[in-house]
């Protein structure tokens, strides 16, 4: 039986109402989706305080991190400073990331930076980053990553952003720190990830990544992780694709962590006809890597106000292309099964 540390993958298609395969222009709609997942196999009710309180922050701090959109983090300090109750950014000669801590929640959010395709030379590092053969153990745990990571996390900045993350969280008081949410895009979010492995064993954080490749090395354990609380968002579309990068870079056969949520373009919710087939969903859409879309149907899902969202896994003897699609955790033959 093959074991993983991750949580049951979870299922969910947003119904954004799109009518074209490029993924943009997106319509809002305001009715809900008329078929839910069986009760029987939902795994998950999200309410829309979970949306507006952690998804719809992280995905404005994941996209306000970017330089190539927003120009140096630095820039944005005043405005980030007038927002929330606190606020540091931090940055080096490729990388760039920050930390708020928010009025009205009081928790404490740390955004890391996608990659900086304006920059030639921020995206040769972060290449350099996606596709370096070699792994890593994070010290002081059993998890084993990719080697580019670990070395994008570790910045010239790690101390000093450490510093104000440990003074972030303990601005709520010892007897019940502020929450701690990680959050990135792309490589960002790999980032994120990386981040969470480290820091998991102090602050336990949550953590909501956009359109991130795999992390974790599929043979390393990683129990110390709270895998319950890592949140992953994924675009897709009717046309049977996924955003090309989440599972493509796949070096090491790594795996991805916790709950998956497909933000897809399609009328139907989970199991319902227009993707209960054999198509061969795969990874074959840098469109739907942009990083717009993602934030679009994250504020779409709150507009159409349709919570609280039943999430579940394909069942057993569903088609499948990926492991983490099945209820099961095992997808052979293209088909959902239980491991053996």
């Amino acid at each position: 039986m093959r074991v993983f540390c991750l949580c049951s993958f979870v299922w969910f298609l947003v119904l954004l109402n799109q009518k074209t395969s490029t993924c943009k222009g997106d319509e809002e709609t305001s009715q809900c989706p008329s078929i839910y997942p069986d009760p029987s196999d939902t795994k998950l009710l999200l309410s829309k305080d979970f949306f507006v309180k952690y998804v719809n922050q992280s995905v404005y701090l994941a996209d306000i991190i970017k330089a190539e959109d927003y120009g140096p983090i630095e820039d944005l300090l005043p405005e980030l400073r007038e927002m929330y109750e606190r606020a540091d950014v931090f940055s080096d000669f490729d990388d760039q990331a920050l930390i708020v801590k928010t009025k009205d929640t009081k928790m404490c959010f740390a955004s890391f930076q996608a990659t900086d395709q304006a920059n030639y030379f921020a995206f040769a590092v972060d290449l350099w980053h996606n596709i370096n053969p070699l792994t890593e153990r994070i010290e002081g745990t059993d998890c084993i990553i990719r080697r580019g990571v670990v070395q994008a996390y570790n910045t010239t900045y790690k101390k000093e952003f450490r510093r104000s993350l440990d003074d972030c969280i303990a601005s709520c008081g010892s007897d019940e720190p502020c929450p701690l949410v990680l959050t990135g895009a792309s490589i960002g979010g790999a980032v994120a990830v990386a981040a969470a492995v480290d820091l998991t064993s102090l602050y336990d954080p949550t953590v909501i990544t956009f359109s991130a490749p795999k992390v974790v090395v599929r043979t390393a354990p990683c129990e110390h992780l709270n895998s319950s609380k890592f949140f992953r968002f994924v675009n897709t579309d009717s046309q049977g694709n996924y955003d090309l990068i989440v599972n493509q870079l796949n070096l090491f056969n790594e795996r991805h962590l916790g709950w998956t949520f497909l933000l897809d373009d399609v009328n139907f919710p989970l199991g319902s006809p227009g993707i209960n087939d054999s198509r061969d969903r795969c990874p074959g859409s840098f469109a739907l890597h942009e990083y717009n879309i993602y934030r679009g149907r994250v504020e779409g899902i709150i507009n159409r106000d349709c919570f609280p969202l039943p999430i579940a896994g394909w069942p057993e003897g569903h088609y499948c292309r990926y492991d983490d699609e099945c209820q099961t955790n095992y997808c052979n033959k293209r088909q959902c099964q239980r491991g053996l």
